[in-house]
């Protein structure tokens, strides 16, 4: 996989673009995740908030879109497929009236275990055939990639 390109040279194939190893590589995980979430009548595209409220139910929007990594806009109308596919209920707060909480049905819940054990085993192919030692150093890298891109460049 290594690339007999150099850095300065002006052309860049694909597959030596990590933008498109990163791009190939986050479809393949998301194709195989909405396999096994479709059963529990799920999407990936639902997980992240599903996480949130696993984690800590009863989140407002605003909680919800700064816990994901996903802008308020696409929050909202996920939010209101989650609550037509019976995954999440919405409640004003008694507090403060302008705001509205999101808790899970009965139905989320119960599929949690496995939609969890779901990621686990699309991580686990992922990682099939590293030891320990090649998984951490992954891991590593990915972060490193990711605070480069988060810093702006600085």
């Amino acid at each position: 996989m290594g690339s007999s390109r150099s850095p300065g040279s002006g052309k860049l194939r694909a597959a030596d673009s990590v933008g498109y190893q990163a791009h190939v590589l986050a479809r393949l995980f998301r194709n195989h995740m909405n396999d096994h979430l479709r059963g529990l009548g799920m999407s990936v595209g639902q997980f992240a908030i599903l996480r949130a409220l696993w984690e800590d139910d009863g989140l407002s929007l605003k909680e919800i879109a700064e816990r994901c990594p996903i802008d308020l806009t696409t929050v909202t109308r996920t939010l209101g497929r989650m609550e037509r596919d019976d995954l999440v209920r919405r409640r004003r707060n008694k507090e403060d009236g302008r705001v509205v909480n999101f808790f899970l049905t009965a139905s989320a819940k119960a599929n949690r275990g496995a939609a969890i054990a779901g990621t686990v085993e699309v991580n686990e192919r992922a990682f099939r055939g590293f030891d320990e030692t090649d998984r951490e150093v992954a891991m590593n890298l990915m972060e490193r990639l990711e605070d480069n891109l988060r810093d702006g460049g600085a």
